[in-house]
Order: C-alpha cells, then sequence, then structure tokens
C-alpha cells in the first residue's frame, strides 16, 4: 500500500522490490532419509568418478554442483589418515566412502597425501555433473541437498556458525530445513 502511495504522488527512477508474500517452503522440499541413502548408494557405484564424487558431496556435505565445479586440487590433503576438504572456511574431514573415490579418481592423494597444483578437482561441466547425478540420484538437486543440511543437522552438528563458516551453507537455508 505504501509503494503504491508513493508510485502515485513521487516520481521514483527504481522498482522497490516488494517482500515475499508467501514464505519459503525450503523446509517441505527436504527428500526422506531413506530416499537420500538410496541416492547415495546409487552414487557411490557410479562408473564415472567425478559424478560419483560430486553427487557425495552435494548429499552428504550439502555442496551445491556448481561450488564444487570449482574446488581445486590443492583444497584436498590426508592428513592423520583421514582425507580432508576445504569447502569454504576451514579443512573439514570427509568419510570413509568419499575418502576412498578420491584415491581412486587422483590415486596422488593416497600417495603423497596432497597436491599443490592449482587446477580444478573436476574436468567435466558444471552442467553435465548436474544433469548426470540428478539422473543417478533419482531426486531432484535442491531436497537432496536440504536432505544432507537435515542429517548434518541430525548428526549433532547444531552449530549455525559452524555450518555456515566450513561448508558455506547460508542461513536462511539452515533455519527453513531447521
Amino acid at each position: 500500500t505504501f509503494v503504491n502511495f508513493l508510485h502515485g504522488r513521487v516520481p521514483l527512477l527504481a522498482n522497490i522490490p516488494r517482500p515475499r508474500n508467501t514464505p519459503r517452503l525450503s523446509g517441505t522440499m527436504v527428500a526422506t532419509l531413506s530416499d537420500a541413502k538410496e541416492a547415495i548408494a546409487r552414487l557411490a557405484r557410479h562408473a564415472d568418478l567425478q559424478v560419483a564424487i560430486a553427487g557425495l558431496f552435494l548429499a552428504m556435505y550439502a555442496q551445491t554442483i556448481a561450488h564444487s565445479c570449482t574446488l581445486k586440487l590443492n583444497q584436498f590433503r590426508r592428513q592423520d589418515g583421514s582425507m580432508q576438504a576445504k569447502f569454504h572456511g576451514d579443512w573439514i574431514p570427509l568419510d570413509a566412502l568419499t575418502d576412498r573415490l578420491i584415491c581412486q579418481y587422483q590415486p596422488e592423494y593416497a600417495e603423497r597425501g596432497n597436491i599443490e597444483r592449482d587446477e580444478l578437482f573436476f574436468s567435466r561441466s558444471s552442467a553435465t555433473l548436474r544433469q548426470e547425478v540428478a539422473a543417478t540420484s533419482g531426486i531432484a538437486l535442491k531436497p537432496l541437498r536440504l536432505a544432507a543440511i537435515s542429517n548434518l543437522l541430525r548428526s549433532g552438528m547444531t552449530d549455525r556458525g559452524a555450518i555456515v563458516y566450513y561448508l558455506g551453507i547460508s542461513m536462511p537455508t539452515i533455519e527453513d530445513v531447521e
């Protein structure tokens, strides 16, 4: 009402964005736990390791495919016997399945522990990986990512600031899933 009043009385050069009339419904889009587990199993068995790893990053660490495609070789390392990734702010340990697939994809991590080259980790394009991960998982990518956030919250990672810092997930998305 106030914006209509302004437009009638004062010539404005820019449009004023209206607030959302409907609330975000991302909390209702979360895939079920059983569907997410089945998707992870299908992704882990995929023949193309790039699709499998990108899918696991999405389904277990809530990393978008677009962000995963920007990761570099030097953002992964082996320390204290486990593989670690620097998705956003600091190093985060990866699970054994993802560790095994990364070492199959890049055997240098198993041999030396890290790769200091500043090259992209994935050689395939974001659009190609997005299509193949969606086809393999059998679930749309957004509900699968929201299920990953939900699983992180259920597993005891309840510090919102830490989730934002380590994984780069926005605070409103975390609040919606909660």
